[in-house]
């Protein structure tokens, strides 16, 4: 492209209005130096000397769009926590509306991060990466009787072999999804009940409700919407790429989770028919009580 036809585009940015969505993050770069060994353990002591932050991913598109001028708007989520309030302030300073911006009250905002030390005449390097932890699984929307997740298949051959990798990824994300959930549940009594883990273990508990779930609802899951793209290789193949909105009734999930406590609890009555002193006893009727809490309290709202 010309100077001059360049030049003349960047000039008519003043009048645009640009609308970017996408991914959130905050970059995070902290500048310092290392300064000597700790006394408490064999690593180096890193002094801080100041920290600079810019929006990144997406964020950085719109801050860059928004640099030349044009009206940006930013669509996207951060986290309820302090580096949201970091972001939205870079944000402002670069003149980016983030009045789309989402408020996610269970999801960190993301977060990357460089510690970098030198400085003088030592020349500046990385020394670590500090990074959020990514969420496992998105949360699901939950409207009336149903719970709707997302699917997205890789690229392949025709549409319905695309299709039907879409529903799959989508299972898995139910079912991941829920068995993280019922994890959580068995922790939350196990604390409660002050129960030990060789009686209710709660990562076992998870993985066997995956499979109840597996088994339960993969007849029950829906495709609500379907977005299908075709791609074209420089060599004329095509290929197939979808993503989906499912659906799963709730009723499915409960049954599922009806389903495996009744087993625990059958598995439960014959340890405490076994057990020979009274603290075995007490352990087995406070773990038969907190099933049938998890039972009365189910997993969905």
């Amino acid at each position: 492209m010309e100077e001059a036809r360049l030049r003349e585009l960047l000039a008519k940015f003043d009048r645009a209005r640009v609308l970017v969505v996408g991914d959130i993050y905050l970059d995070q770069y902290t500048f310092g130096a290392m300064t000597g060994i700790s006394l408490e353990a064999p690593i180096p002591i890193y002094e801080v000397h100041r920290r600079r932050h810019n929006p990144g991913a997406a964020g950085n598109a719109a801050c860059n769009v928004a640099a030349l001028g044009a009206k940006t708007y930013m669509i996207g989520y951060v986290g309820d926590d302090a580096n949201a309030d970091i972001v939205r302030k870079e944000f402002a300073v670069r003149h980016v509306d983030t009045s789309g911006v989402v408020v996610h009250p269970t999801r960190p905002t993301n977060t990357y991060g460089k510690m970098i030390a030198g400085g003088f005449n030592i020349p500046e390097q990385e020394v670590l990466r500090v990074d959020t932890p990514k969420p496992t699984f998105i949360e699901p929307e939950i409207e009336g009787e149903y719970l709707y997740f997302v699917g997205l298949s890789e690229m392949h051959a025709t549409e319905q072999k695309a299709r039907d990798a879409g529903m799959r990824n989508a299972v898995n994300n139910i079912v991941g999804y829920l068995g993280t959930t019922v994890k959580d549940k068995f922790e939350s009594i196990i604390t409660r009940f002050g129960l030990s883990s060789e009686i209710a273990d709660p990562t076992t508990a998870s993985r066997q409700y995956e499979q109840q779930v597996k088994e339960n609802i993969a007849n029950s899951v829906k495709a609500k919407e379907w977005y299908i793209e075709q791609w074209q290789t420089k060599n004329k193949q095509i290929y197939w790429k979808t993503y989906l909105l499912a659906r799963v009734p709730k009723s499915s999930i409960e049954q599922s989770l009806q389903n495996e406590t009744a087993k625990a609890k059958d598995k439960l009555k014959d340890a405490l028919d076994k057990a020979t002193n009274e603290k075995a006893k007490q352990q087995f009727n406070d773990a038969l009580s907190a099933f049938e809490a998890m039972e009365k309290s189910g997993l969905v709202k």
